[in-house]
């Protein structure tokens, strides 16, 4: 299982979550793809860095602040978690990594002294016929104030993806014209409708990926108590704890369970059109054959001699498709690449929404709008080196 620091991350630098990549990557080979990933010599400046340049980016960073520190955490726990030859020689701060060698303990002193706690377990399907990743996610945290668990399943909703992001730059409800293959901004209204959706990352410090799409949103029903994702995200987290932990965990969260959620989302999201790719340098048409999954979030209030009160525990599940097109073949075999790459991206990015960010996000005691953040249903502006609406539209 992989587990976080119990205060919200800061912000990261692009060479950190550069490094963080070369950590999934690292993370990804080492459990599940027991062949090398064979980068061409004209992309490895662009796709994600080796560990041996991770180690100098973390090193030059980590002193800069809460950021460096973090990821320097996150990284050691990614590259533990899978018992990893160099988890230990990737950057030298001791001071991280003795923090792990009594962490467990803490970890339960903490639970048993009723402490706010954030868990979050990733599992990877990688299909070697078809190249499709399948990345699923499972996170759940105690002692959420009421305001924060409405705020953030309201934050969930795909037309609020952009707002308090650092990886969707826009996510814009609206409708698709299938006559004339056009896109118009709107609102999120009945089960189903489109989103305009831009997401972008860092492949490496100097360089960023993109990916701009049409998918169509698809609600499901939200009447029901939603005991049926709490049920599987504490059963699958409680089964992955580490001995000891396990029995804690379970009686801890036990007093956090309620019949029925009081704030709550879940949908689908179908890929139903890829727009753009950025997956080398320039935007070109096209890049996706698949990003499809699932979603579903509550907040249960904790119950205290049979009466709900004002905090309680949130959990998140999320599944992932993920598949690169031939569209991506800027030359022979990239979109191959790409799809061996996809499991360390997509779990990096999945473990960030479900996780990371959400512990962000909670740690906030006011959450004033990022840089670069429009109101929903805003068209996307016109900046240098991104998709306008004439290209993208």
């Amino acid at each position: 299982m992989n587990r976080n620091a119990e205060h919200g991350p800061p912000p990261m630098t692009p060479g950190m979550r550069a490094a963080l990549m070369a950590g999934s990557l690292a993370k990804w080979q080492k459990r599940h793809n027991p062949y090398p990933i064979v980068v061409p010599e004209g992309v490895q400046g662009v796709l994600p860095m080796s560990l041996r340049r991770a180690h100098g980016v973390v090193e030059s960073e980590r002193l800069r602040g809460d950021g460096g520190r973090f990821g320097c955490w996150c990284l050691d726990r990614m590259l533990r978690s899978c018992d990893h030859p160099e988890h230990a020689t990737v950057f030298s701060d001791k001071a991280v990594h003795e923090e792990h060698a009594g962490y467990g303990q803490r970890r339960i002193s903490a639970l048993q002294a009723g402490k706010p706690q954030s868990w979050v377990d990733t599992d990877v399907d990688f299909d070697g016929t078809t190249y499709a990743t399948t990345i699923k996610v499972w996170s759940a945290f105690t002692d959420v104030p009421r305001q924060k668990g409405e705020g953030f399943i309201k934050l969930a909703e795909p037309p609020n993806w952009q707002t308090h992001s650092g990886l969707f730059k826009k996510s814009i409800p609206g409708t698709w014209d299938p006559a004339r293959s056009e896109f118009t901004p709107g609102q999120a209204n009945g089960s189903e409708y489109y989103l305009y959706e831009q997401a972008e990352w860092e492949w490496t410090p100097e360089v960023s990926g993109g990916l701009v799409n049409i998918l169509k949103i698809t609600n499901e029903d939200r009447n029901g108590p939603f005991t049926d994702v709490a049920k599987d995200v504490l059963e699958h987290l409680i089964s992955e704890a580490k001995s000891g932990e396990s029995d804690v965990l379970e009686e801890t969260l036990k007093k956090y369970y309620a019949t029925s959620a009081t704030y709550k989302t879940r949908y689908k999201y179908n890929l139903h059109r890829s727009i753009q790719s950025r997956l080398v340098s320039a935007w070109q048409p096209g890049g996706l054959a698949k990003d499809d999954g699932e979603y579903a979030a509550a907040w249960f209030p904790s119950q205290s001699n049979g009466k709900s009160d004002d905090r309680g525990l949130l959990c998140i599940r999320i599944t992932k498709e993920l598949l690169f097109s031939r569209q991506a073949d800027v030359f022979a075999d990239y979109s191959k690449l790409l799809n061996l790459l996809a499991p360390a991206l997509g779990s990096l990015l999945m473990e960030q929404l479900a996780h990371d960010g959400v512990l962000w996000f909670l740690k906030q005691s006011a959450n004033p709008p990022s840089d670069g953040d429009q109101p929903v249903g805003q068209r996307p502006s016109k900046k240098a080196d991104q998709p306008t609406e004439a290209t993208a539209l």
